[in-house]
């Protein structure tokens, strides 16, 4: 390996760790002891959710449930933060196609999760 394809994978890896960071948020908020299988599930499901996106879905479940969410509450939460993103003007073209060329970086595609550890 060169040394930008191991800048770009300790990149990756830090990202991937804000983002578990951030689902893991979910389980605190309710105060919900972290199940590595269910953990494992969500993190799985929710995976190719861009970070910041993840925050705001995070954040609005938690301000509105009493009760830990099932996967589906969250991504129907995780699209009505779309949607005001997309009504409010603050996620443009702009925003869009810079996500999209984020996610098709090739070596993105290089580290998979095989397996998502709640302690990452």
């Amino acid at each position: 390996m060169n040394s930008q394809n191991d800048s770009e994978l300790m990149y990756f890896e830090e990202m991937k760790k804000e983002w578990l960071k951030a689902l893991r948020r979910l389980w605190f908020a309710f105060d919900k002891p972290i199940q590595n299988e269910q953990f494992e599930v969500y993190a799985s499901e929710l995976q190719n959710i861009p970070l910041g996106l993840l925050e705001s879905g995070i954040k609005a479940i938690i301000n509105k449930s009493k009760y830990f969410p099932r996967l589906s509450e969250l991504k129907s939460e995780i699209s009505q933060e779309m949607k005001k993103d997309i009504t409010d003007g603050s996620l443009d073209q702009e925003n869009i196609d810079e996500w999209i060329r984020f996610q098709d970086e090739k070596w993105l595609h290089k580290v998979k999760w095989n397996r998502v550890e709640a302690n990452a």
